[in-house]
């Protein structure tokens, strides 16, 4: 198989090959079965995703103190929190943004402020602009989220002013509005799912042991795939995979009763019964094998001696119709 110039997949004899459309974007969706349609390689340029899940997980030092005087955190200023984590994150565009969550202890400061031991407040910062977790700017008051900490160093709950807990590891952040961030950009609000995952609060140095999101930046092709069960795969260099169909197999009742047309091509007779379509993998049809050409099933070692063999013994006879000839001469 090829693809021509159009984006769809043929045989040397410009066959389409015929393919089942998928019900979503995914496979576990499935597949529309009993409609063919020509697969085609439409997809170039992997389409962006907004990031809508962060998970971020840490260890916030035991032992560290509240900065003095604190009143607020500048990013500029590392004395005025005590740890930061980063992670990129996309708007709807494919835009990357820094997202960074700055740490502050909440037990006393050097100075011997009274605290809260076992407690931490983290800030959200997007491209060095704050915003408080309804999405609002924290340019005024920035509000912070609350970790509480167990006595064993695990993470007990978190607690926010503005916005909605899920779990207590869990909770939500936005909508921020994408002029906030900067003036010149114009996309979906950005909303996001923040997960603390199992934080902890131990006696050891600060350690950033997860970052994720599931944000996409625009992306290339980089190759299809074809899976066992005939599902054709783009895949894209930010990670992206695009479902673009799958390959639709018929089977005969009779398949002896085929007719040869030529050019490794067949059609149905009679004798080969009605064709019936259907998936890889399901009732009576097999699998498939991508990236593979068909070889011969012959043992070429042991023909090749049998060919020897024949041609000695060629050789003999003739040698003997020789002899006879030169007898009779």
């Amino acid at each position: 198989f090829k693809v021509n110039n159009e984006g769809f997949v043929v045989n040397n004899q410009d066959d389409y090959l015929m393919s089942f459309a998928p019900n979503g974007t995914t496979v576990a969706e499935g597949f529309t079965e009993g409609v063919f349609s020509p697969l085609k390689i439409t997809s170039t340029q992997g389409a962006p995703a907004g990031t809508e899940n962060i998970t971020t997980e840490v260890n916030l030092d035991a032992k560290e103190l509240k900065p003095l005087s604190f009143t607020s955190v500048d990013p500029t200023d590392p004395t005025t929190y005590n740890h930061t984590s980063s992670i990129t994150i996309y708007d709807s565009q494919g835009n990357a943004h820094i997202a960074s969550m700055y740490y502050v202890a909440q037990t006393e400061d050097g100075a011997g402020a009274p605290g809260t031991p076992n407690q931490w407040d983290a800030y959200f910062f997007v491209d060095g602009v704050p915003f408080n977790t309804d999405g609002s700017l924290g340019d005024v008051t920035h509000d912070a989220t609350t970790l509480d900490f167990n006595t064993n160093g695990t993470l007990e709950d978190i607690t926010t002013p503005l916005g909605t807990i899920n779990s207590p590891e869990t909770f939500d952040i936005g909508p921020i509005t994408s002029t906030n961030i900067d003036p010149a950009l114009n996309v979906e609000d950005l909303e996001f799912s923040y997960d603390f995952g199992a934080s902890t609060q131990f006696s050891s140095s600060f350690a950033v042991r997860d970052l994720a999101q599931d944000g996409l930046a625009v992306g290339t092709l980089t190759g299809i795939d074809i899976d066992d069960q005939g599902a054709v795969l783009a895949r894209f260099s930010n990670g992206g995979v695009d479902v673009l169909g799958k390959v639709a197999l018929t089977r005969f009742a009779n398949s002896q009763g085929l007719a040869k047309v030529g050019d490794t091509s067949w059609k149905e007779t009679v004798d080969s019964g009605e064709a019936i379509a259907g998936q890889a993998g399901t009732g009576n049809f097999g699998l498939i094998q991508s990236g593979a050409l068909e070889g011969s099933t012959v043992d070429l070692s042991e023909q090749l001696v049998h060919l020897i063999i024949a041609q000695q013994a060629y050789q003999a006879n003739a040698q003997t119709i020789t002899t006879e000839k030169t007898i009779v001469q």
